[in-house]
């Protein structure tokens, strides 16, 4: 089986917390990918938003070499693909660092976190892109990144939408779950999936409780799956799961990675047809994203 997981905090736990890609404390270990044909991981850098987004700049740079560091030697099944979460600390530079970032092998750029920033506004605002913002995020098109309007306001992932689609480039949501099952402002629109998956992208299902709704546990992700499914995005729908981003996960996923095997089990138990389960797990996101590019030599 093969697996592609679009968004994973974990650089950022690994050099804040000082671990390494086997740590027990982590939600992905490497340990638990041994079992998979092939596994993609998208690496999210994350800007701290305690950071100034001069020195958010700095700790990417620290971030990147830790990584690059600790997953010198990943076992041949493994790949990695960088994306910058949070695109504040481009607003010095922005042509310079876009370009730093391609050659580090960022291809997904989610321009917002939360509340508003130079760039524009977040999920919890109202508020479009600024007009550094859609520079920005013109910029990285121009250059073939992946725009993720996860965490963007209705206003600003519209922009983004607008902006993916002038320069031909692919737009996606990571880390989003439906805002029809659970009303969370992180979550999606239908109108919006449904574009998302029109401009051939993807939407990788949040792990995260509160994006899920209720008390979360494997229902919470199927009612989500099956809202996807009844839009029509059966070719759509990946593994978002924000390891590592979140301090809790939904109980039957709760052990983290070491879930992954047995939500296939459960899925195939609820009636999943098996070409769906291998698109969700990886075909899907394996289309619509860059391939894993790293390390690339051992």
């Amino acid at each position: 089986m093969q697996l592609y997981l679009t968004h994973a905090d974990t650089p950022y736990r690994m050099y804040k917390e000082e671990l390494s890609l086997s740590a027990p404390a982590l939600q992905l270990r490497l340990s638990d990918l041994d079992g998979f044909e092939s596994a993609t991981v998208v690496f999210a850098f994350w800007s701290d938003w305690r950071l100034s987004d001069e020195a958010a700049w700095e700790a990417y740079l620290a971030m990147r070499a830790d990584c690059a560091r600790k997953c010198a030697a990943l076992p041949a099944n493994i790949k990695l693909l960088y994306a910058m979460e949070d695109a504040r600390p481009l607003a010095g530079d922005t042509a310079a660092r876009l370009d730093i970032l391609m050659r580090d092998g960022v291809k997904i750029l989610t321009p917002l976190w939360r509340g508003e920033s130079r760039l524009g506004g977040a999920f919890d605002t109202s508020l479009p892109l600024t007009p550094l913002g859609v520079r920005v995020a013109e910029a990285a098109a121009e250059r073939g990144m992946t725009l993720d309007i996860s965490h963007a306001s209705r206003e600003s992932a519209a922009e983004i939408m607008n902006i993916a689609q002038a320069y031909g480039t692919p737009v996606c949501a990571t880390h989003s779950n439906f805002y029809t099952v659970h009303p969370h402002p992180r979550n999606l629109t239908d109108a919006e999936a449904c574009r998302i998956a029109q401009r051939g992208g993807v939407i990788g299902l949040s792990f995260v409780p509160s994006h899920l709704g209720g008390r979360a546990n494997l229902d919470s992700l199927f009612r989500h799956i099956e809202h996807g499914l009844s839009l029509g995005l059966a070719k759509h729908l990946a593994l978002g799961t924000d390891y590592d981003g979140t301090d809790e996960l939904p109980r039957g996923l709760d052990g983290g990675s070491s879930d992954l095997y047995p939500l296939a089990f459960a899925m195939r138990a609820r009636g999943y047809d098996e070409t769906f389960i291998e698109d969700f797990f990886c075909g899907n996101a394996a289309r619509a994203l860059p391939p894993g590019e790293f390390p690339k030599s051992r």
